[in-house]
């Protein structure tokens, strides 16, 4: 498989949790990392494929649809990220390129993914899968300055 052509074990074991991530149940979010051109993206997109075809068409907590998110073009508001939930309901969202989401949009990034229920949403809360990709250093996002990942 061309995906694992380079990176061997890890890259499998990446792909095998990403895989259970997306189609389990849970009240958590997952940030996928590596530098560009690494096959962050397609991986998510097999990922996605893969589990689609085996999942029952009856299964209602299946997630139906993969939507990207590009963040250095997402406007400002809280209404625009509220929206991308209400809008995505039993969908999984991958928030692509992260480290480029505006320091008003994180903001009103964390409420949405505040919950108790396993919810996520600013005024409607809707089931969904949150992904987030970034080909930043993890010591970047960090960085409390940047205010990505405290």
């Amino acid at each position: 498989m061309k995906l694992f052509s380079q990176g061997g074990e890890k890259r499998k074991y990446a792909y095998n949790q990403l895989s259970y991530f997306i189609f389990n149940p849970g009240m958590f979010s997952v940030c996928v990392l590596g530098k560009r051109g690494v096959g962050k993206k397609e991986a998510i997109i097999k990922v996605f494929e893969e589990r689609q075809k085996e999942t029952p068409k009856d299964n209602i907590a299946a997630m139906s649809k993969l939507v990207f998110i590009n963040c250095g073009a997402l406007e400002e508001g809280e209404d625009k990220i509220g929206g991308i939930f209400k809008d995505n309901e039993n969908h999984v969202i991958v928030f692509n390129e992260v480290e480029k989401l505006s320091e008003v949009n994180q903001g009103h990034l964390f409420d949405a993914l505040s919950t108790v229920d396993g919810k996520f949403g600013i005024d409607e809360k809707v089931t969904a899968r949150v992904v987030f990709v970034s080909s930043a250093d993890i010591e970047d996002l960090r960085d409390s300055s940047k205010g990505i990942l405290l």
